[in-house]
């Protein structure tokens, strides 16, 4: 359960086995209230979600894991692109969900960038340099991204490559 104490402070508190446990929380920034009914559409608010929904804390996760609360605190940020393949299984199999319930379109794409976005380069019939140009990157850079060896981020896969 989570408990106002001020405007911008709460406490979030559970029962377990030891008796009470608490943890302060601060409001830095002002976010709608999650829809706890309905998972969120970005893999961060998932995770927030789910983790909240199982009554568990970042520290606690993170521990489930082997990780630092504080890489696991980044996990749940906006600006997180990449999160590690094992990581994401093992945090599916912690909350009882199948593997794609953790993910987003933008992971699915890195998944097969590279003949995702050479075929979308041929369906348009223009050449590697031609591309790089339409979607603003160096000619080096496609070459990369359609060999893999580069994840494109994810505001060039909303613009060009989303669905």
């Amino acid at each position: 359960m989570i408990y106002r104490i001020t405007s911008r402070s709460f406490i979030m508190a559970r029962h377990t086995s030891h008796g009470i446990e608490t943890a302060p929380m601060f409001v830095v920034s002002v976010n709608p209230a999650p829809n706890l009914t309905t998972p969120p559409e970005n893999l961060p608010d998932k995770l927030r979600y789910y983790r909240q929904r199982a009554g568990l804390l970042q520290k606690e996760v993170a521990d489930k894991l082997g990780i630092d609360r504080n890489t696991y605190s980044r996990y749940e940020l906006p600006t997180r692109e990449r999160y590690p393949e094992e990581k994401l299984k093992a945090l599916a199999e912690l909350y009882g969900l199948p593997q794609n319930a953790l993910s987003d379109g933008y992971i699915e794409f890195l998944k097969n960038q590279g003949n995702i976005i050479s075929e979308k380069r041929r369906d348009l019939g223009l050449t590697q340099k031609e591309f790089a140009k339409r979607v603003g990157t160096k000619l080096a850079n496609l070459k990369r991204w359609e060999r893999g060896e580069v994840a494109a981020d994810r505001r060039t896969w909303e613009m060009y490559f989303k669905d």
